[in-house]
């Protein structure tokens, strides 16, 4: 069972993905620092928002902010932290989480430790560290998956 759910989760995510530009995902895997510019690519392009040729990301990235996924004044260009990308992307999946989770609207620190919690985050993870394009797919992936399972 978990073999299929695995397959069906790797052929939606995969025409996700390649439903995007390539040159912008490479571009993202190959960032050792994601920037909000190319987080609100990976959220916007998950929930339909952003299309492949779409080069107002600074927009999107706005529009981010003011739904309370990014922080306010944030431009495109500037590096995401494990926290923000938590907070943005727990978000994104609809991630219910626990009660202080909840009381918070999904806080960088309560973000962090429910991906703790699933095991999708190391416990040495901290809402400071830095984040690579790679890390962040793969939390999105996680969070993803975890939601086909439920």
């Amino acid at each position: 069972m978990k073999k299929l759910i695995s397959a069906v989760l790797f052929s939606l995510l995969s025409a996700v993905f390649f439903a995007q530009s390539s040159q912008a995902l490479t571009e993202i895997l190959e960032s050792e620092n994601l920037t909000y510019g190319q987080l609100a690519y990976l959220i916007g392009t998950y929930k339909d928002i952003v299309k492949e040729d779409d080069t107002d990301i600074e927009s999107t990235v706005k529009a981010f902010s003011s739904i309370e996924y990014f922080p306010k004044d944030v431009k495109s260009t500037d590096k995401a932290t494990l926290g923000t990308t938590s907070m943005a992307l727990t978000k994104a999946t609809g991630v219910r989480g626990g009660v202080f989770y909840r009381l918070t609207y999904g806080c960088q620190r309560y973000a962090i430790r429910e991906l703790k919690a699933k095991n999708i985050l190391p416990p040495s993870a901290d809402i400071s560290n830095p984040v690579t394009g790679k890390e962040a797919i793969g939390i999105l992936y996680a969070l993803i998956s975890d939601e086909v399972e439920r």
